[in-house]
């Protein structure tokens, strides 16, 4: 969370999605928005949308930070690792079950185990 206010001079802000591939590649997009609310919601509008035309985009470590201070990065995802190895694709801090990506991706909880007893 940032504790210095909205909006920044511009009042932008950039959704980042890096990657540790040889080959990735990370994609910026600016856009206004009035609140870090609302370019929080904004964001992860424009990922979800892109990762439904793209199936290769990576939603779960998109970021978003001030245009202007790129080092202040925030996770729009969760990205907890589940049982089977799935990534929780659900927003940061979300209430409740953790949920992998499409709509068949796997619910689990933060009490659920590895399945071995």
């Amino acid at each position: 969370m940032y504790d210095n206010g909205w909006p920044p001079s511009p009042s932008r802000a950039t959704l980042v999605r890096e990657t540790a591939s040889a080959n990735g590649f990370t994609m910026h997009l600016d856009f206004d928005a009035a609140s870090l609310a609302d370019a929080r919601e904004q964001a992860v509008r424009y990922a979800e949308a892109l990762s439904i035309l793209c199936p290769e985009i990576v939603i779960e470590t998109t970021q978003l930070s001030y245009m202007d201070a790129w080092q202040r990065i925030e996770q729009l995802f969760c990205g907890a690792i589940g049982p089977d190895g799935e990534v929780c694709v659900d927003v940061w801090e979300h209430p409740g079950f953790h949920r992998a990506e499409g709509l068949d991706g796997l619910a689990w909880g933060d009490g659920d185990g590895d399945g071995a007893a």
